[in-house]
């Protein structure tokens, strides 16, 4: 909450523009084929969760971690098994686990010892050694279970990321206008209940709902009403 209002403040005080800054969202999703088709409906959490494959992660990674098992309500392993079976997600390919599984100087040092060249970033070093030595590639990460979305997969995680996007700006943008108006209740009220909707809410030791408006209008309206005493000197069309 501290960041949304600082920032705040910045634009209410002339020191960096006005919203213009937000990062739009892109419409190329919703124009995708398949876009909102037949998708199935998923609760929050489970998108959040598909999303986190829309980059080749192993499919063990949030094996037991008692934090998404309660906000998924089940654990994450039995999730991934059926975002499998639904066709959510499919196994990466061989030059994709060895790009997410290796450092590039692992690479290079494979791709030396089969006299393969060595130059490129890693997208090409890894698919070298995948079409060059498959052996030797397959060999370096034996063991692993490297899951990305599939085509279906990633339409729905990536419209559920513009649409929090989307949500995240409509969240700024009200709090940002509060603050211009000295409605600081509001401005406090808007961030409170974008976090109550987040899987995985910021601020630790925060409860979202039960946030103390009376004190936090207060600290604002002392932030915005008092000067501190190094800026006595400064005229206030220089602040």
């Amino acid at each position: 909450m501290l960041r949304w209002l600082r920032r705040g403040l910045r634009v209410v005080t002339g020191q960096c523009h006005d919203g213009n800054d937000a990062v739009e969202a892109p419409d190329e999703v919703a124009r995708r084929p398949g876009a909102n088709r037949g998708s199935p409906q998923l609760p929050k959490a489970h998108l959040f969760l598909l999303s986190r494959f829309l980059h080749p992660r192993d499919a063990r990674y949030f094996d037991g971690d008692a934090n998404w098992r309660a906000v998924l309500g089940e654990p994450p392993e039995r999730v991934v098994r059926r975002f499998v079976k639904e066709g959510l997600l499919e196994p990466a390919s061989l030059a994709e686990c060895l790009e997410a599984k290796l450092t590039v100087d692992e690479l290079k040092r494979l791709l030396r010892s089969h006299g393969l060249p060595v130059s490129g970033r890693k997208p090409e070093l890894a698919r070298r050694l995948a079409d060059g030595a498959p052996d030797a590639a397959r060999q370096a990460v034996v063991g692993s279970e490297m899951l990305r979305c599939t085509d279906a997969g990633r339409v729905l995680a990536e419209e559920y990321l513009v649409a929090e996007q989307r949500r995240r700006r409509q969240a700024e943008e009200e709090s940002l206008q509060a603050l211009k108006e000295r409605r600081f209740r509001d401005a406090v009220r808007s961030v409170a209940e974008y976090e109550r909707e987040q899987v995985f809410p910021r601020g630790i030791g925060l409860e979202w709902d039960r946030i103390d408006l009376d004190a936090w209008d207060a600290t604002l309206r002392r932030i915005f009403t008092c000067r501190p005493s190094i800026l006595a000197g400064v005229t206030k069309d220089r602040l």
